[in-house]
């Protein structure tokens, strides 16, 4: 239901919208400024907070004069606009310029210089719901801004520069929001821009040596355009966004203003609202979770001349989602010759979402007046909680250096407290160099006369010790004691 209201919205908007959208790049924000002030996450998906307008074009009042979209556009070609609500939000202060008057309400399109504008409630909120996306899809998000006075809409791609990606899961699927700060420049689009040492609007003013002119006096302004390559630090103080850079000393008078560049003599400030972004801009993903497939090479065969084999019975594979993928194992490199020599072949598999898997497996061959050792050993299995002896049953001999088996190592691990199969390869190399490796398989299984004897039905082992094998079972102990099924069927003595 949720969904059919969403698609009914997003339909209903695209109808009613009858206003050209002029589209601009994230790097033209002088004339649609805005600042993506936070993301979150929510059970029902992203939500994004910020501000933005039309810079010189009407009054921003209320609900009744503007109105804000958000546009995804996938990497797949698909198109979702979602409705924006309208937050309580004042930038008059911070765009005006200062001693002009304010606009007229019939007064469109004027310069800042000629007058101001109310940007009054420009602040905004987009939800996007985790049931919207795809999986396996990015989406570009884009800010739609319209001005219902002026009859004029603006469209820019919108950036929200991190340092880490903002990411959920829920089951399978991971949801991720991210604007590498890393990678993100700032570019000076408007001219009369402030070069600020603290991050705020009063009272932080840069001043230079120089006196400039009587307008701008000893004032330090960043020059337009200039474009800051790495970015310190984002902090947000009364609705404003500042990014930290470092700065050149001002030694230029340039319009009347002393200006500044990127350079290493000041840490400054400079507000959100005066930037354009070069780099990548805000993507929303949808991924679902897969781990890549796993080849096992089960031994690196030593055969003689003459012998023939068959690389891929030497060879399984497996993936946590797909199963069991050995049916599919393709050898894409290297051929074994009927002459001695080491031969690699190269095994590779692919699973359903195109990760895969590349090993390699060893084939020597030798001539018979010398011949390798041979390690004799068998699969197991055990019950749950008893010892096992990795060395027990194994031997090697060589015909030439006879028994090996003070040699002979190991691989693997067997947990004999977890049930499972464990696989465990044997090693043995002879005098010569030659080696032979054998991997068995350790099954752990429970113990079909394990029984629980107790006298108390609330305490087992009433006035005895507890087994061994239970020291770190208490869990499932007292699951089985609730169980009346389980009870009957393991027949407890009461």
């Amino acid at each position: 239901m949720r969904v059919l209201k969403w698609l009914l919205t997003i339909c209903l908007l695209l109808a009613v919208h009858s206003l050209k959208i002029e589209s601009y790049s994230a790097t033209d924000k002088e004339r649609l400024p805005y600042e993506i002030q936070s993301i979150e996450i929510s059970e029902e998906g992203f939500v994004i907070h910020g501000w933005g307008m039309l810079s010189s074009v009407q009054h921003f009042r209320d609900g009744s004069d503007h109105q804000f979209e958000l546009k995804l556009t996938s990497d797949q070609g698909e198109v979702l606009v979602l409705p924006g609500t309208i937050l309580a939000n004042d930038q008059t202060e911070v765009m005006r310029t200062m001693n002009v008057r304010k606009c007229g309400d019939g007064e469109f399109n004027q310069d800042g210089e000629v007058c101001y504008y109310d940007y009054r409630n420009v602040g905004f909120q987009f939800v996007i719901p985790f049931e919207l996306l795809q999986t396996d899809t990015a989406y570009y998000a884009s800010l739609i801004v319209h001005g219902l006075s002026s009859g004029i809409s603006r469209e820019t791609l919108i950036y929200y520069p991190t340092l880490v990606p903002l990411q959920t899961q829920r089951d399978t699927v991971i949801y991720q929001a991210f604007s590498d700060l890393i990678d993100t420049q700032l570019r000076v689009a408007y001219q009369s821009v402030f070069e600020r040492s603290e991050p705020v609007k009063e009272n932080a003013n840069r001043t230079a040596d120089t006196f400039c002119s009587p307008t701008y006096g000893y004032f330090v302004f960043y020059e337009p355009g200039t474009v800051f390559t790495h970015v310190y630090d984002r902090i947000q103080k009364g609705g404003v966004t500042y990014y930290k850079v470092h700065t050149s000393k001002a030694i230029e008078c340039v319009n009347g203003r002393n200006v500044s560049h990127e350079g290493e003599d000041h840490e400054s400030w400079i507000a959100g609202n005066f930037v354009d972004y070069i780099g990548e801009p805000l993507l929303i993903s949808a991924y679902e979770i897969n781990n890549p497939p796993e080849i096992t090479i089960l031994a690196h065969p030593i055969i003689y001349t003459g012998e023939v084999i068959h690389p891929l019975d030497y060879a399984i594979a497996y993936d946590i989602e797909d199963g069991d993928l050995t049916d599919q194992l393709q050898i894409i490199d290297g051929e074994v010759m009927d002459a001695p020599g080491n031969y690699l072949i190269t095994f590779y598999v692919e699973d359903s979402k195109g990760l895969y898997d590349i090993k390699q497996m060893l084939v020597t061959v030798i001539e018979p007046d010398n011949y390798p050792p041979l390690i004799d050993a068998s699969d197991h299995t055990i019950y749950q909680y008893d010892d096992f002896d990795y060395m027990k049953d194994v031997s090697a001999y060589d015909y030439e250096d006879g028994w090996l088996n003070d040699v002979i190592s190991y691989t693997g691990y067997v947990d004999t407290w977890v049930l499972g199969e464990y696989p465990v390869t044997y090693y043995v190399m002879d005098s010569e160099g030659l080696i032979d490796t054998k991997t068995i398989i350790v099954k752990v299984i429970r113990n079909p006369r394990e029984r629980i004897r107790y006298i108390d039905q609330d305490k087992p082992f009433y006035e005895e010790p507890i087994p061994k094998n239970w020291t770190r079972k208490y869990t499932y102990l007292f699951d089985m004691l609730k169980n009346p099924k389980l009870l009957a069927e393991t027949k407890f003595i009461k």
